[in-house]
């Protein structure tokens, strides 16, 4: 995971220098686009609306099928979950910070394409993504990639 974890902190410093080249009008057009998340993210119009109805575009869109997706979501499930705050209402479900990762996982899409896409910052889709990653091997690595005490 360390090599990951690499490329993770790249993508994040070169989003950083890119975000702090844009004026001060850019950013506040970018962050309406932001505001849309709910209604114009990817999350609730492809996959909510259409992958979720269809197996094979779901497997071909996260590299999983529907029934391995929500096993491996009720493993992170609690973990992931973030309740509310005073600086976030209403934060992502935890099916959204999966679905980020997968994304991020089957195609090595840029964050900031995927923050265009999802309406979520780049830099807290670098975070989601390390959290999901980091609580993936945690829960599942113990379950699935055992090691055997006595050889």
């Amino acid at each position: 995971m360390g090599i990951l974890a690499n490329v993770l902190l790249e993508e994040e410093d070169e989003d950083d220098s890119l975000l702090l080249s844009l004026s001060k009008s850019q950013r506040s057009n970018i962050n309406k686009i932001l505001e849309s998340r709910k209604e114009e993210g990817c999350h609730n119009t492809l996959i909510t609306r259409h992958l979720m109805d269809d197996e094979t575009k779901f497997h071909q869109y996260f590299r999983l099928s529907k029934t391995q997706f929500f096993e491996v979501l009720s493993y992170i499930e609690n973990d992931i979950t973030k309740t509310p705050n005073t600086f976030v209402n209403e934060p992502i479900s935890a099916c959204q910070p999966l679905c980020l990762t997968l994304r991020y996982l089957a195609t090595e899409e840029s964050f900031r394409s995927m923050s265009f896409n999802y309406r979520i910052s780049h830099n807290h889709i670098s975070l989601i993504i390390r959290d999901v990653l980091t609580t993936i091997c945690e829960k599942l690595m113990p379950i699935y990639l055992f090691t055997n005490l006595y050889t």
